[in-house]
């Protein structure tokens, strides 16, 4: 039976998310007795590393060079590569960096945020094995209580300021943006409508995992947002918060201020739905799917 590894370059971000909690949550819900090494330590490592399942997350080049992967995949262990957002910049994305395909061949499966990327992708990469794993929420939030409506008035946005894309000055009085990647849980329970925005012409808006529909699902919370990929796969394209601008958000804002309970607590049912389908115990039966094909 092959060991299974998770590799990143940090246990922050992405590589928490992605690789830490996945570790956390595959020990809890499965059989699997997975670690998570970080990248300075697995290339001092790397010649001894043999029959092991390898999931590097976030880009393996940042990792391993290409004649690692080749030693890796000599020395009979199965390469599998997390995309996490990382086809969200140009260096690290196959279309804008063609350095990259080589080193890719050497992988046996890539995970992809959406069908977007997958099916994109694939084009370029035929013969490695290409399956989707949508991005979960915190697995620190699995006892958190969904929160009461008290405010469905304003939406909120709490991340990161580089990924809010609207211009908050025309949208004053219907949002409040935080500045804040790492104490949001007071925050996000405040508030019963969340927002997201990438513009269209972005790689973020093809590429970006479901972070924001995962986090607004933890809370029950509405979720205001442009039609980007991930967002589709997961609720489709006629769902009734989408939006192109800051006029859209506007009006979405002015339907949900005139909803009744029973409308708001029937979208919230929808969200709590999302919930269990991006939580991290679902997570780990995508990944269960895939890692038993190959130990």
């Amino acid at each position: 039976m092959r060991n299974i590894i998770f590799v990143g370059y940090s246990t922050s971000g992405g590589c928490k998310m992605r690789g830490v909690q996945t570790v956390q949550a595959l020990e809890k819900y499965s059989s699997l007795k997975p670690s998570y090494i970080l990248g300075n330590i697995f290339v001092k490592e790397v010649n001894t590393i043999k029959n092991s399942v390898i999931i590097f997350v976030g880009e393996p080049l940042y990792i391993v060079n290409n004649q690692m992967l080749e030693t890796l995949s000599k020395n009979n262990n199965v390469l599998i590569y997390d995309v996490v957002d990382n086809f969200c910049f140009d260096h690290t994305n196959i279309f804008s960096n063609n350095n990259l395909i080589d080193p890719y061949k050497s992988l046996d499966v890539i995970i992809h945020t959406n069908s977007y990327s997958k099916n994109k992708i694939e084009e370029y990469l035929p013969n490695i094995k290409h399956i989707i794993i949508p991005h979960q929420w915190d697995i620190d939030n699995e006892n958190l209580v969904t929160p009461n409506i008290i405010n469905t008035k304003i939406a909120s946005y709490i991340g990161g300021l580089n990924g809010f894309q609207l211009n908050k000055n025309i949208l004053n009085g219907y949002i409040d943006v935080f500045n804040n990647t790492q104490n949001g849980n007071d925050q996000h329970s405040k508030y019963n409508v969340h927002s997201s925005f990438r513009a269209s012409n972005t790689l973020d808006y093809l590429y970006k995992p479901c972070t924001k529909l995962a986090v607004a699902s933890c809370f029950g919370a509405l979720l205001i947002t442009s039609r980007e990929e991930s967002v589709v796969d997961i609720v489709g394209e006629s769902y009734e918060f989408y939006i192109n601008n800051e006029d859209d958000f506007k009006n979405k804002m002015d339907k949900i201020r005139g909803m009744s309970m029973n409308q708001i607590h029937h979208y919230r049912d929808n969200m709590l739905n999302i919930k269990e389908y991006l939580s991290p115990k679902s997570t780990v039966d995508r990944y269960n799917k895939l890692i038993k094909k190959y130990i």
